[in-house]
């Protein structure tokens, strides 16, 4: 989540063109993240529909200063300021440590604390343990498949096929329009392009062939070792016949620092004239700057206040 670290309240739609300083709060960001699986599901962009290169991985954890295991902080200049992360197991038995770093804050009146990147986990050893290759039918009747790739113990994708779709010209029905395109797959089902008229518009698009009948179709899942020593994994399945992945929720590491409301940076675009750094009205929140007890709660409702909410953190 991107927190604004500012305990005062203005408005925030004016601040969106400004920037914001950015932060993972421990919800297991993608680092260069392939997402793997095909459909509207979680866990990233279907493969063969943009699938970006890269490895599926944890996010980063801040916090820990010069102390034992990292559970308190003091500020730190240099990367030695910072306790080691404690090493873990991976499923397959493998020990990986996750690396610290000192992240220095922005601007003067920022503390610079100790961040935790996640050690991923070996993945894969050969293309076979990489989800199945994502197959669709163009609207040039062609098939096309992307397939990922082991590499470095991770599947990556580095270069993929997309279909792209068509609109218009006008119609009054679906004969006005250019005929669904049908075509065999590669598992040997058959599934025709999308074509049809709707609201007196002609539109056609490609067509997903199945991707996998089992979770073991799709991969195994991404793993991290985080800042404690303990094992966070994603998940890969099957979901009506494309594979969808989620990726590791590695928790954060403590900076030491007290728990306090901050509030979050909204949208970069808002349309809202109402102040978005006022509590709502009926939603009864906290002042900004005060003690909070449960780090990532969060406070307001977001769509009144251009997508700026309170959440309790220590950075």
């Amino acid at each position: 989540m991107t927190v604004f670290r500012f305990v005062f309240g203005f408005s925030w739609c004016a601040l969106s063109a400004l920037g914001c300083s950015s932060s993972s709060n421990g919800s297991g960001v993608a680092a260069g993240g392939a997402g793997s699986g095909g459909g509207p599901y979680s866990g990233g962009a279907p493969s063969g529909y943009g699938g970006s290169a890269g490895s599926r991985a944890g996010g980063t954890s801040y916090g820990g200063g010069v102390s034992t295991g990292g559970a308190t902080s003091g500020a730190c200049r240099v990367d030695s300021d910072c306790s080691p992360a404690t090493c873990g197991k991976c499923p397959s038995g493998t020990t990986v440590c996750p690396t610290t770093r000192c992240f220095q804050g922005f601007g003067t009146s920022e503390p610079s604390y100790c961040v935790t990147d996640p050690a991923n986990c070996q993945e894969c050893t050969v293309d076979a343990d990489c989800p199945a290759p994502a197959c669709m039918i163009c609207l040039d009747g062609k098939t096309y498949c992307n397939a990922q790739r082991c590499l470095n113990g991770s599947c990556s994708q580095g270069s993929f096929v997309s279909c792209p779709s068509t609109s218009g010209p006008t119609c009054t029905s679906p004969s006005d329009c250019t005929a669904p395109i049908c075509r065999t797959c590669p598992d040997g089902s058959s599934v025709c392009t999308d074509a049809g008229c709707t609201n007196g518009w002609c539109h056609a698009g490609p067509a997903s062939c199945p991707q996998c009948k089992a979770d073991s179709d799709c991969g195994a899942a991404q793993c991290s070792i985080c800042y404690d020593g303990s094992t966070a994994c994603g998940s890969s399945v099957c979901q009506q016949g494309q594979c969808a992945t989620t990726w590791p929720k590695c928790p954060e590491r403590p900076t030491g620092q007290p728990l306090l409301w901050y509030w979050t940076c909204g949208f970069p675009v808002c349309g809202l004239d109402a102040d978005a750094g006022a509590a709502d009205a009926g939603v009864s929140c906290p002042q900004a700057g005060t003690p909070c007890t449960v780090r990532g709660a969060t406070c307001a409702d977001s769509t009144a206040s251009c997508g700026a909410v309170l959440v309790c953190e220590d950075y």
